[in-house]
């Protein structure tokens, strides 16, 4: 079970079977609609996923990958200035990068007691 970090929603994935690994193969492009329907096949509760932020959303996709090729994430790349084209390996976990990136409430602002609100708290009283 997965939390989403912004709806807090509690999220179960399921693996993908070959008509989602189809939809990705035969799509046009790789855009927000192909997100959600792919979120609407692999997660549950089955919810209207196209009210989640961004946030949540990406997040979500990053719990598919996870479920999909596992934690860790590596790639490379090449320096985008010409005279260097240095190689940068890169490497790290989703796990981490989601709890590093999880949302936080801004100093000087507090959560109201129905907590779906927030208010700015002077910080010099």
């Amino acid at each position: 079970m997965n939390r989403l970090p912004i709806s807090g929603i509690e999220v179960t994935l399921r693996q993908p079977a070959g008509a989602e690994d189809l939809m990705l193969c035969e799509a046009f492009r790789y855009d927000t609609s192909l997100a959600l329907a792919l979120v609407s096949r692999l997660a549950s509760p089955s919810t209207d996923w196209s009210q989640l932020c961004v946030t949540d959303l990406e997040a979500l996709l990053l719990l598919i990958r996870r479920e999909v090729l596992g934690d860790e994430i590596r790639t490379d790349a090449s320096c985008g200035v010409r005279a260097c084209g240095a190689r940068v390996d890169i490497s790290f976990r989703v796990e981490k990068y989601l709890g590093h990136h999880r949302p936080r409430v801004a100093r000087g602002v507090e959560r109201e007691a129905e907590g779906e609100w927030f208010r700015w708290v002077p910080l010099y009283r």
